[in-house]
This record gives structure tokens, C-alpha cells and sequence, in this order.
């Protein structure tokens, strides 16, 4: 039987499963970024349940954090503890943004992955 998964009228699945979602359609980018978190966090909280669910709560500690047990560690003191793991979600500005309050400069997904890479940190 094929998987049954639920399109959004904003996403797109290949039939290698890749996923992509437009976001084009949406009035504001606020919107769209208000949107897109809330695709991702569905989508982490799916992966990170069928990964580790068997074992541990999975599920939202604050509107953009996901927490999860993830394993157990023996602790300084020689005792078996649970260990957990979080994800927070953030969308990022893909274009330089000048608001009354601040300025948010343009993130570049290629160069903060090359800048990672070599030791580079913001």
C-alpha cells in the first residue's frame, strides 16, 4: 500500500519523497515565515516521533522547540539518567531587512554552511 501523505496547497512531494514547499502565494513574508515554521515543526515532530516515540515523549516545550528523549547516560556520580535532546525552529531572513528597531542583514545558506565547514563562526 502507498503512503498516505497529507499535500498542502503550498508543498510538493516527489516521488522519492523529497518534499519542497512554496511559499509564493502568501501575502506577507511574515505570513509566509509564520507559515513554514509551523510545516517544519509538523514535520520534525513526525520524523522525531517515529525515530524516537517507541521509547520517549516527543512534542513541543515552547511554540518553537521540540523536545525529545533521545537515550541513556551514566552521569558523574555512576547513575543511569535520561538523556534528552531539542530542536528549536527559526526561520531566517533571506533578504537584508531594515525595521524600526533593528537591522537583520541577509542570511546566505551556502556561506554559513562553508563558514561551519571551515572553522568560521558568527
Amino acid at each position: 500500500m502507498a503512503e498516505v501523505v497529507e499535500i498542502k496547497p503550498h508543498m510538493k512531494k516527489d516521488e522519492d519523497g523529497s518534499i519542497w514547499y512554496d511559499y509564493t502565494g502568501f501575502e506577507k513574508e511574515t505570513k509566509a515565515q509564520a507559515q513554514a515554521r509551523e510545516d517544519l515543526t509538523q514535520l520534525f515532530l513526525e520524523f522525531l516521533t517515529e525515530k524516537f516515540g517507541k521509547y520517549s515523549a516527543v512534542g513541543l516545550i515552547d511554540k518553537n522547540t521540540i523536545a525529545f528523549g533521545c537515550g541513556d547516560v551514566t552521569d558523574n556520580e555512576g547513575y543511569p539518567v535520561f538523556m534528552v535532546g531539542s530542536v528549536k525552529i527559526q526561520m531566517k531572513n533571506y533578504n537584508a531587512h531594515v525595521g524600526p528597531n533593528r537591522t537583520t542583514k541577509a542570511f546566505d545558506l551556502d556561506q554559513a554552511i562553508q563558514n561551519f565547514a571551515n572553522g568560521e563562526e558568527e
